[in-house]
């Protein structure tokens, strides 16, 4: 009799189906994973900015193991203007903050020396050495290098928001008070501003490749 003898295996058209399915799920993967990885770098990105400018104030108040300065400050508050210490800086105290240039933001501190101005209702502390790009000495806050600055914009209680363009916010001791000074919008001590950072991965303008960070400074 006859035997029938049964190839067992693919054929050329199902492996090339097989190939083509796995290399579009590969496609997609890859297109998936990378996106998600843009998300997160932002997302991470803008937790980086809140944590430095919370740092920042932190080492404002709390300092560089300044505490004894810092409770003569406080005391200095409640005591007659005319015998503020408006002498050189004891590197004690320190003001700390962030610059923005328009594409990047950095940290900074610079010197504190005892100085009041009144502002509404008492004498406030003003002793933040004048700030000067070519002097400060700046650090950088970790960001992904894709990641780039598209706006940072101030809003005071009631008013709409402003560009800053470039300039800085900073804190001074001994309670972190906020001053914010740009060529376009300045803030001091007591007002309560809301400010913006939006930030972008890339140079899309896909908005979910960029993120809007928001940050109440009082």
């Amino acid at each position: 009799g006859f035997v029938l003898l049964r190839h067992e295996g693919f054929t050329l058209i199902e492996l090339l189906i097989v190939i083509g399915i796995v290399g579009m799920l590969s496609v997609l993967a890859v297109s998936g994973y990378s996106e998600y990885r843009k998300t997160v770098l932002l997302d991470m990105g803008g937790d980086a900015i809140i944590a430095q400018i919370n740092e920042m104030k932190a080492n404002t108040i709390h300092g560089n193991g300044g505490a004894e300065r810092f409770a003569a400050i406080s005391a200095e508050l409640d005591g007659d203007p005319l015998d503020v210490d408006n002498s050189e800086p004891d590197g004690t105290a320190l003001c700390y903050g962030i610059y923005f240039d328009g594409e990047k933001i950095k940290t900074f501190s610079s010197s504190f020396i005892g100085q009041k101005v009144w502002v509404t209702d008492g004498w406030k502390y003003t002793g933040c050495e004048p700030f000067d790009v070519g002097t400060m000495v700046f650090g950088d806050i970790e960001l992904d290098d894709n990641i780039k600055v598209l706006s940072v914009k101030g809003e005071k209680t009631g008013g709409d928001p402003v560009d800053l363009e470039s300039g800085f916010l900073r804190f001074s001791p001994p309670d972190g008070n906020i001053e914010i000074s740009s060529d376009k919008f300045s803030a001091y001590v007591d007002d309560v501003v809301k400010i913006s950072i939006e930030i972008e991965y890339g140079s899309s303008d896909d908005p979910k490749y960029q993120r809007t960070i928001e940050y109440e400074v009082k």
